[in-house]
């Protein structure tokens, strides 16, 4: 055990844990809910709140559960740092706080010192001094504030001596803090083993300090020369930092590796990649392939270098090396896509048999990406090297679903594209679902003009553009149904979800202009939408249209009836009963409107229905008692039904007092249901005061068995002060089921010994010995 700080052992924990669960358990509680008041106030004692921190941290490791407490709730440092950088505290309460609770600040972590640099200069000296004695062990501090450049800070630690570590320095050169190194390396109290070392060098090389590199380099307070590593080069030639490598080069004998000419090519410097070939025996042993560098010229292409992808295929890279792996079509398309001037470097790889005609031909993807990156002039460039080349489906599919859209491009391409063919898969009509997609009208406006590229597109499928109408893109879809005015399109599908109120208009020119037939889909979305414009529409042209090829017959005026009554839409059911009466509606119709308790509704239908066309349901009633709202029936003659049984057991479910008494008042025969209604009370654990309405005709052992089975102490000694008749051994054996020890104590003290005798002997295994041991005494003493 660690007799410094006080942290009990494994053992000793475990048993504490078992003589004092219970007191854990309630920890755990006030933990959970928040701390309350009292425990907060516990937390006050810093003792305590070091102790009870240390204590739940150690039964987390030990058991891998618990609860932890939040630091914020002891004011932790890095808490109220955390709150004053995000601004949730002001900078006066952050000072306040240390101020006046200072002493109750734990010492700083490392994430702490690391959050102390970025306060200013007064509040740091504040907290520096109020764990000065504490500090001076510490190094972070210093290699925090020369990572972060706080020269400020690097002053004020000076003049209190604090420690560091090489870090420091390190982190200064790598982020180019020269003053800050210069500072460090010549203060009075420096250690050897403090001065910089390789990391420091390779970071200052690496992100292209070159005054850093020759202040190391020349600093008299480094006595042994620091060693370095190829990364420096390396590094330095993928920053694209020429003088750095120049320098380096003439300084340093530890040479580069092959990365180094590699991402020279990537960088695209010709002149530094020429000093590296010249330089080659400072090449580390590691071997240089010629074939390796495809990759480099590659993204050199993509980053559009042209003359280093010139000199690189017209020496280093032979035609040998194109028969190594190499991605010839990634290498096509990136100087397509990012070179200045695609046209020239692709004519100078052609002419050095770097790419083929052949492989430009056949490469459909080219001429879209030229499209999208380079224009129409390296898209007739393409075209032209093979004039018997035929414009293939997809390259038109993928140029015309590039946004924005090369108009001027297609333009070219329909013309080069005559005679499109319609083969079986129908590709073309990609091209309208562009235009659809995209709510291009000026691509449509352009393949109008073609008219051979809307020829193979004139079965545009319903469902698509169907889609394409209801997400509000109308115009496209006017557009579509203008051109094809003459065939014989029927978008059937279409009109099914036109009944949304933005396309009425549109909805009803798909009818007139197009002889689209509505169908009992059209009619129950504009149902369901409410758009009785539209539906009224709808009747009035399949009523007037004796070819239509759906009737209105009763099924369907019941279905549109159920729909807008399940919806609450009451205009649209006045509507439909205008036009053809309320001839039946279901049940199910009438339970949501009576749950939702839409009395106006319920009203209108129960007023004006014809005979048997609506009827109430005992399911109805229930619904009608969870919305308080029983009046909707009764007020009306037509909405008188037979109470049924669980109408009152949901009345009494629901614990309506108001509801049960006037269902006293309407049915006076409600004493028959007593037994069933006490059980749904229970149930809904309702209030004693309920239970005076119940005291005729009770079947007390029913009733005292679900008492003990739903615990309800209350209700049971209630019943048990008039010593009713119920039967004494089988409400005996319910109550010790509970194991609730005051269910069987209420129990034991209403019946007599005689059945405790015989209920004891009937059990030969107790789950409960609590309960075995009160019946126990209880028989001995009677």
């Amino acid at each position: 055990m660690n007799m410094s700080i006080g942290i009990p052992s494994h053992e000793e924990i475990k048993q504490r844990l078992f003589e004092k669960r219970k007191q854990m358990r309630l920890l755990d509680k006030a933990i959970r809910m928040n701390i309350d008041e009292s425990f907060k106030s516990i937390l006050t004692n810093k003792y305590i709140r070091k102790r009870i921190i240390q204590y739940v941290q150690t039964i987390n490791k030990l058991y891998n559960h618990g609860i932890s407490i939040p630091y914020n709730t002891v004011d932790t440092f890095e808490w109220l740092v955390d709150q004053y950088f995000n601004k949730k505290a002001s900078a006066s309460l952050l000072v306040y706080k240390i101020q006046k609770n200072i002493g109750h600040i734990r010492l700083p972590t490392f994430v702490g010192f690391q959050m102390m640099v970025n306060l200013d200069l007064c509040l740091y000296k504040q907290i520096y001094l109020h764990f000065q004695d504490r500090l001076l062990e510490y190094p972070y501090l210093m290699d925090s504030a020369a990572n972060k450049g706080r020269s400020d800070i690097v002053d004020f630690l000076i003049d209190k001596r604090a420690p560091f570590t090489s870090h420091a320095i390190e982190n200064a050169c790598c982020n180019g803090y020269i003053g800050i190194a210069d500072k460090l390396l010549n203060c009075d109290y420096i250690k050897p083993e403090w001065m910089p070392s390789t990391r420091g060098y390779d970071g200052a090389a690496q992100n292209g300090h070159l005054d850093v590199l020759k202040y190391l380099d020349h600093s008299s307070r480094i006595v042994q020369p620091i060693e370095t590593t190829t990364q420096c080069i390396d590094q330095a030639c993928k920053n694209n930092r020429e003088d750095v490598v120049r320098y380096l080069m003439e300084t340093r004998t530890e040479g580069f590796t092959r990365h180094a000419i590699i991402r020279t090519v990537e960088c695209g410097n010709l002149p530094l990649y020429h000093h590296l070939r010249q330089n080659m025996a400072s090449l580390s042993h590691n071997h240089f392939d010629s074939s390796e560098i495809l990759g480099a010229v590659i993204i050199a292409a993509e980053n559009g270098h042209v003359e280093m992808v010139k000199h690189m295929f017209g020496t280093i890279v032979q035609q040998k090396d194109l028969e190594y792996p190499i991605d010839t079509h990634k290498l096509r398309q990136a100087v397509v896509r990012a070179s200045p001037d695609p046209r020239i470097l692709l004519e100078y790889m052609i002419k050095n048999g770097v790419l083929t005609e052949y492989s430009l031909v056949e490469d459909d993807d080219l001429i879209a990406v030229a499209s999208k990156y380079c224009g129409l002039g390296m898209v007739k460039y393409l075209v032209n090297i093979n004039r018997n080349r035929r414009i293939r489906q997809n390259i038109l599919i993928q140029v015309c679903d590039q946004q924005p859209c090369a108009l001027d491009v297609i333009e070219y391409l329909f013309q080069e594209c005559q005679e499109p063919r319609r083969n079986p898969e129908n590709s073309y009509r990609t091209v309208i679902m562009s235009v659809i997609r995209y709510d291009n009208i000026e691509l449509f406006q352009l393949m109008q003009r073609y008219p051979p590229m809307l020829d193979v597109a004139t079965n545009v499928t319903d469902d698509y553009t169907m889609q394409t109408a209801i997400s509000g893109k109308y115009r496209i879809v006017e557009l579509l149904l203008d051109h094809f005015k003459n065939d014989e399109i029927r978008f059937n599908a279409i009109v099914s979800k036109m009944a949304y109120s933005p396309v009425t208009e549109l909805a009803k020119r798909m009818v007139t202009d197009h002889r689209l037939k509505p169908s009992l889909i059209a009619l129950r979305t504009a149902v369901i939408k409410n758009n009785t414009e539209l539906l009224q529409f709808y009747i009035d042209t399949m009523q007037n249209n004796p070819e239509s090829h759906e009737k209105i017959d009763n099924y369907i005026v019941s279905t549109l009836l159920c729909d807008a009554a399940e919806r609450d839409r009451v205009a649209v059911v006045k509507l439909l009963h205008e036009k053809f009466g309320i001839r039946q509606l279901k049940p199910v119709a009438l339970d949501g409107i009576a749950y939702r308790g839409r009395v106006d509704l319920m009203d209108f239908l129960l007023s004006n229905t014809k005979q048997d066309a609506v009827k109430v349901t005992s399911s109805t009633l229930l619904e009608a008692v969870k919305s308080s709202r029983l009046d909707m029936f009764f007020q009306n003659a037509k909405g008188r039904s037979t109470v049924p049984k669980n109408y009152f057991g949901g009345a009494a479910s629901q614990g309506n007092l108001g509801i049960i008494r006037q269902l006293q008042h309407l049915v006076p025969d409600i004493q028959e249901y007593d037994s069933f209604l006490i059980t749904s009370l229970l149930v809904a654990k309702t209030d004693v005061p309920m239970l005076t309405l119940f005291q005729n005709n009770i079947n007390y052992t029913d009733v005292l068995r679900q008492c003990c089975k739903h615990e309800n102490l209350t209700f049971l000694k209630t019943y048990l002060l008039d010593k009713p008749e119920f039967n004494h051994r089988a409400i005996l054996l319910e109550a010790i089921q509970t194991k609730n020890l005051d269910i069987v104590k209420t129990i034991v003290a209403a019946v007599p010994p005689r059945s405790i005798l015989a209920v004891h002997e009937q059990r030969s295994k107790w789950e409960t010995p609590t309960i075995e041991k009160y019946l126990s005494l209880h028989k001995s003493a009677k």
